[in-house]
């Protein structure tokens, strides 16, 4: 909303907010910004990120800001 406000012409668009059109589009995100674009829970997206670790679909990269995941194989097997 607030980009709306800073730019009035900016148009809202709807997305798929499923795991793989998310991450096909942005190939890392951090757990905070899976949580802001697929509408869950914090806490509910960390897990779901780390099961895909545990799994071997994902990568997850730790850095003093926080983590970043990647996906490590394709979504063959996913959801």
């Amino acid at each position: 909303m607030a980009l709306l406000k800073l730019d009035p012409s900016t148009n809202k668009s709807k997305y798929s907010k499923t795991l793989e059109p998310l991450f096909l589009k942005y190939n890392s995100l951090t757990a905070k910004e899976y949580t802001e674009l697929f509408g869950n829970l914090r806490i509910n997206s960390e897990e779901l990120l780390n099961d895909l670790v545990a799994n071997g679909y994902f990568e997850k990269l730790s850095t003093k800001n926080g983590a970043i995941w990647t996906v490590k194989n394709a979504f063959a097997d996913i959801e």
